[in-house]
């Protein structure tokens, strides 16, 4: 029974890059699918650069990282719109992609001063999946409840932060708590 964080983990993968192929076919948008299947295209080409001794690695390692995978798909997806903000209250495919999208801008821009956001972002993906599942149902939840067809300036910039602060003390814990600094 030791083992149950480490099942749990692995299942926590497939589920969340099951519910985001669930969001794109229920939408029945084509661009969604493009950009899905892109998507992982891309992912698959750039870990191939990364790693060209690894023949068959690019094929798999996208899907041991799906909040990448969804939110490169998301970002290709809200580009392609004319107005990527004006987007249906109710539409879920919408507020799950705005929500990726704000939140990869979130943890790029604290990863480039934190090493603990970049070590939870390669080096987590079960917990960086958590985050981006609660990023994404906390923009829904505000989306349903404000009906509003643009998201307010505060729930944008909160979409953004949340993911870099939880992704920052993912990475403080599992570094065990060490202040990078030194030991005060």
């Amino acid at each position: 029974m030791a083992d149950a964080p480490l099942w749990i983990s692995l299942l926590l993968l497939p589920a969340f890059a099951a519910r985001g192929l669930w969001r794109v076919q229920r939408s029945g948008d084509g661009l969604a699918w493009v950009m899905w299947l892109a998507g992982w295209a891309l992912l698959a080409i750039g870990f191939k650069l990364l790693r060209p001794q690894l023949a068959v690695s690019a094929l798999w390692l996208p899907c041991f990282y799906p909040y990448l995978w969804q939110g490169v798909a998301a970002t290709g997806w809200l580009l392609c719109r004319p107005f990527p903000l004006d987007l249906p209250p109710h539409d879920r495919l919408a507020s799950d992609s705005l929500a990726m999208m704000l939140g990869h801008l979130g943890v790029l821009a604290g990863g480039l001063f934190s090493d603990d956001i970049r070590y939870a972002y390669w080096y987590r993906p079960a917990a960086m999946t958590l985050v981006f599942w609660l990023a994404t149902l906390l923009l829904q939840f505000y989306r349903l409840r404000s009906a509003r067809r643009t998201p307010s300036v505060l729930a944008l910039f909160s979409q953004m932060l949340l993911p870099a602060l939880l992704a920052a003390g993912v990475g403080w814990l599992a570094r065990g708590g060490r202040s990078p600094f030194g030991p005060w």
